[in-house]
C-alpha cells in the first residue's frame, strides 16, 4: 500500500520530493528508492499483536530474521500483525508467532481469522514464554478450537522440522498439528525466543523469568 502511494508521487523526471527540482529532491529521491528497493525483500514471519503481554521479548522475531538472512545469504524482513485488521493483511508472511506468558483473550472472529490465515497456505507458530504452563494450556485448547478435527502432537525427534534447512542440535521439544498434508500449527512448550532477543547463538541461555 506504501509503495503503491510512492510511485504515483513520482515526477515525470524520476524525482521524489517536495518540488521536481528543489533542493531537498536529491536527499527525498534516495530514501525512497532505498525504501522501494528493501520493500522486495521477502517476510519470514509476523508476530501477532494482541492486548496483554504479546511482546516479552520485543527484540526475538527482528535478531532471528538477521540471523537467517546472513545464514540464507538472501535479505528477509519481518513485521508486527494485529488483530484489529483483517486477516488478508497477514498474509504477506507465511508464519505467525503468537507468544505470551499469559492465555490471549480471543474473540470467536479472531478464530476465524486465524483459521483462515493457515486455510490459505499460513502456518501458525505458538510459544510459551518462560515455558509457562498457562500459554502451554491456552495453546492447546486453541488448537482444538481452530482444528478439532486433527491432534496436537510432540514431534518425533527425526521429523524434517528439525534439520530441514539446518540440523538443530539439542532439539527444542516441539509440538505440531498436521493435516495429513502439511503441519498448520507449531507449538513450543519451551522458551527458545529468549534466545533470539539475547543473539544467544552460541549460548541459548534463557534472559528473563516471568514466574
Amino acid at each position: 500500500q506504501l509503495a503503491a502511494r510512492v510511485i504515483v508521487s513520482q515526477f515525470p523526471n524520476g524525482a521524489w520530493g517536495r518540488k521536481a527540482d528543489g533542493p531537498d529532491s536529491l536527499v527525498d529521491t534516495a530514501y525512497v528508492v532505498l525504501f522501494l528497493s528493501r520493500g522486495r525483500h521477502p517476510v519470514a514471519m509476523g508476530k501477532l499483536r494482541y492486548e496483554g503481554a504479546w511482546a516479552n521479548c520485543p527484540r526475538d522475531l527482528a535478531n532471528l530474521v538477521r540471523y537467517a538472512s546472513q545464514r540464507l545469504q538472501r535479505p528477509l524482513h519481518w513485521q508486527v500483525a494485529g488483530f484489529d485488521r483483517d486477516w488478508p493483511d497477514w498474509s504477506e508472511s507465511p508464519i505467525l508467532c503468537l507468544s505470551g506468558h499469559l492465555p490471549p483473550k480471543l474473540k470467536d472472529d479472531d478464530i476465524l481469522k486465524l483459521r483462515a490465515f493457515v486455510n490459505t497456505g499460513g502456518l501458525l507458530f505458538t510459544h510459551a514464554d518462560a515455558g509457562a504452563d498457562s500459554f502451554n494450556k491456552f495453546a492447546a485448547e486453541l488448537a482444538v478450537r481452530l482444528f478439532p478435527a486433527y491432534e496436537l502432537a510432540d514431534l518425533p525427534a527425526e521429523h524434517p522440522l528439525y534439520n530441514l534447512t539446518a540440523r538443530v542440535d539439542p532439539r527444542p521439544p516441539l509440538r505440531a498439528l498436521s493435516n495429513g498434508s502439511r503441519i498448520l500449527m507449531v507449538h513450543s512448550p519451551k522458551d527458545i525466543t529468549s534466545a533470539w532477543q539475547a543473539r544467544a547463538e552460541q549460548a541459548r541461555r534463557p534472559i528473563f523469568d516471568l514466574g
